[in-house]
């Protein structure tokens, strides 16, 4: 596909042999012929109902100069997902079908979330090639930019963490990218940062094993020139850390909002090649400086310098912006801690006011419970009168104790002793907690009842 700010997708023959060496200004001549290189027409169009294999073609969704892309319907289980179709011609052309062949074989030996995930492959009747893969409902990186611009860090972060997982997949796998750019990356639903990110369009990738393809050859110019590595532009022989300068591209992008580099294809090259890399921090003051070093060795002009994980590169990242951005600020996060504290005193002093409260009623209740549990008279002894004892005078009303189980009814109408029982004690108005004094007459009534259960036993 065509995106002018990049200039065009280089469509050399891959197949050809380079006719030029560095002795002979072989840069030069490719740049010649990046520029010269003529657009290739697009695929002719299926009509809707076409069959491949056991889809149903429904829509074109996407075009390119080497397919079309449809939206699909499988025919017996009515589940959805896209088709890719490699234009007659270049189905065709034994080269070309050979990459398609291992962009399908690429895709499905990494099997990662981060991936598009492939359904099948196959030939259609007239001869063109196609592979089923999942369809998504988003749209690319490419539109998130356009309207965005720069991303805040966390946001950013999110996506390379994603983009980052997809690539060590696809490296520990033996398959190397070549054409990484924020048009291949799909952001599934609303971008946010728990969004799902995609890596797409496995169109030029290359199997690290199967360097004796001539479409791996050294000297082939593959890629789009703004996001292409310095040995990527030189037509080098390119491994993993290709994919990670490219990275670092996007992340520069993400981070500022502006292209690394600006202008036509030759221009860009050339940029890539030679020029330094303007800092993040300069473009988007925002951002710490400890990124512009990271981005750097990502950037780096040299595979050699630059990380050999593009994970372990992007979480360097992160703990840079961490450090400089850790989220809320030091005052806020003291003025929590402060408030967090104080909640805790107020509840400890609930809980001891409670405990108190509990401890007060336990003073007053618990010599109830004891005299209650006292044994009690027996039946008969009930309706005995005290002062029937010849040997033992009754004790006066003020002196009687109320035993359980002793009160009659016509005790129940007399007035109330002198004396106040302990039940009446704890609900006076001398309040909760109030404690009886000992007295005089309290211990000569228990020394007359205990008198009068002995003459009872007796």
């Amino acid at each position: 596909m065509t995106f002018p700010d990049d200039g065009p997708p280089l469509r050399l023959s891959e197949c050809s042999t380079p006719k030029h060496s560095r002795e002979d200004g072989r840069f030069a001549a490719l740049l010649a012929e990046v520029a010269d290189a003529p657009e290739v027409a697009l695929a002719r169009v299926l009509a809707p109902g076409s069959h491949a294999g056991e889809y149903e073609l429904v829509v074109p969704i996407g075009h390119g100069g080497f397919g079309t892309v449809y939206r699909a319907v499988h025919r017996v289980l009515r589940t959805e997902a896209a088709v890719k179709v490699l234009g007659s011609r270049h189905s065709a052309d034994p080269c070309t079908a050979k990459r398609f062949v291992e962009e399908a074989r690429a895709i499905h030996r990494i099997r990662h979330p981060n991936i598009i995930d492939l359904f099948g492959f196959g030939e259609l009747a007239s001869g063109e090639l196609y592979y089923a893969m999942e369809l998504l409902a988003g749209r690319t990186l490419h539109a998130e930019l356009a309207v965005r611009g720069a991303f805040e860090p966390p946001l950013a972060l999110s996506v390379l963490r994603q983009v980052a997982a997809a690539l060590d997949a696809a490296h520990g796998h033996g398959v190397l990218h070549r054409d990484l750019k924020p048009e291949n990356i799909f952001v599934v639903g609303e971008l946010s940062l728990g969004c799902r990110i995609k890596l797409l369009d496995f169109g030029i990738a290359k199997l690290l094993s199967d360097e004796s393809a001539p479409h791996t050859r050294t000297g082939t110019l593959i890629g789009t020139p703004g996001y292409m590595s310095p040995e990527q532009c030189a037509g080098e022989v390119l491994d993993t850390r290709s994919d990670i300068y490219t990275l670092g591209v996007i992340a520069y992008e993400l981070l500022t909002g502006q292209r690394l580099f600006q202008g036509t294809g030759r221009e860009l090259m050339a940029r890539h090649m030679f020029e330094v890399p303007p800092r993040a921090s300069q473009a988007q003051p925002g951002l710490p400086r400890q990124i512009d070093e990271l981005l750097l060795a990502m950037l780096h002009k040299r595979p050699g310098g630059r990380p050999l994980n593009a994970c372990v590169a992007i979480e360097e990242i992160g703990e840079a912006v961490a450090a400089r951005m850790p989220g809320p600020s030091a005052a806020s996060l003291k003025k929590r801690a402060q408030r967090a504290r104080s909640a805790r005193w107020i509840l400890a002093g609930a809980v001891a006011l409670a405990a108190a409260a509990v401890a007060r009623q336990g003073v007053d209740v618990a010599p109830l419970q004891r005299n209650t549990a006292m044994p009690a008279a027996p039946a008969p002894a009930a309706q005995v009168p005290l002062a029937s004892s010849p040997a033992t005078p009754a004790p006066s009303k003020a002196e009687a104790p109320v035993l359980p189980g002793a009160i009659t009814p016509a005790a129940a109408h007399e007035p109330a002793p002198t004396v106040p029982s302990r039940a009446s004690i704890t609900t006076s108005t001398r309040g909760i907690g109030a404690r009886r004094p000992k007295s005089a007459a309290t211990s000569s009534g228990r020394a007359a009842a205990e008198r009068a259960r002995r003459e009872l036993e007796f």
